[in-house]
């Protein structure tokens, strides 16, 4: 989904640049401004297609987060993915920063695991947005992570991991039960031992 998104994301991104420079200009010191992302992307209808469509399921404890940026890959000869197919072009350095998406990456230690990784293991995750570009809706991962939920992921294609469906891939405890922090998704609330059992049939 990170990199699925990079097309689409590109028009917010240009815009939001051209909207710094000008409040750069003015000659007192402003903050700098907060881009707002709305992500039009898979969500699930139940926890079990949200399991069936996850790599690894567990929790983590994250150990360092920091700010960077996804560049657009110009593969494929699919016009909607790459508009510069058929044309013989490569990117320039600034054709790519141009299509730059500012994401955050997460440092993680997974504590507990019930699908595709083991406890111990050290990997990363990756969030679309920073401090300066708000996704919409998308929960505090970390704050999820200190609070032990249950994080249903899928493995991208450099070996890194991210939250499937938009939040709805984030079950926090809540007494017996798990409930998803999802905004204008379906919100999932299971008990845990629902979630066991659910896992078990896999």
């Amino acid at each position: 989904m990170i990199r699925r998104f990079c097309s689409a994301l590109l028009t917010s991104v240009v815009l939001a640049s051209f909207t710094g420079c000008s409040l750069a200009a003015r000659e007192t010191e402003l903050p700098s401004p907060v881009v707002t992302i709305a992500v039009d992307g898979p969500v699930f209808d139940s926890v079990q297609d949200l399991a069936k469509g996850a790599d690894a399921i567990v929790s983590v404890r994250i150990t360092a987060s920091r700010s960077d940026v996804l560049l657009p890959s110009y593969e494929g000869t699919n016009p909607a993915e790459n508009p510069m197919a058929g044309t013989g072009r490569t990117p320039t350095d600034e054709e790519l920063q141009l299509g730059a998406v500012p994401i955050t990456v997460h440092d993680a230690v997974v504590v507990s695991a019930w699908e595709g990784l083991s406890e111990s293991a050290t990997i990363e995750i990756v969030e679309l947005g920073d401090s300066q570009a708000v996704v919409v809706g998308q929960p505090d991962l970390p704050q999820a992570a200190e609070g032990e939920a249950i994080l249903f992921l899928a493995e991208l294609a450099d070996g890194r991991y991210e939250v499937l469906g938009q939040g709805q891939g984030i079950l926090i405890p809540a007494g017996s039960h798990l409930r998803s922090p999802s905004d204008g998704h379906a919100a999932f609330d299971i008990t845990i031992q629902q979630l066991e059992d659910l896992l078990d049939q896999d």
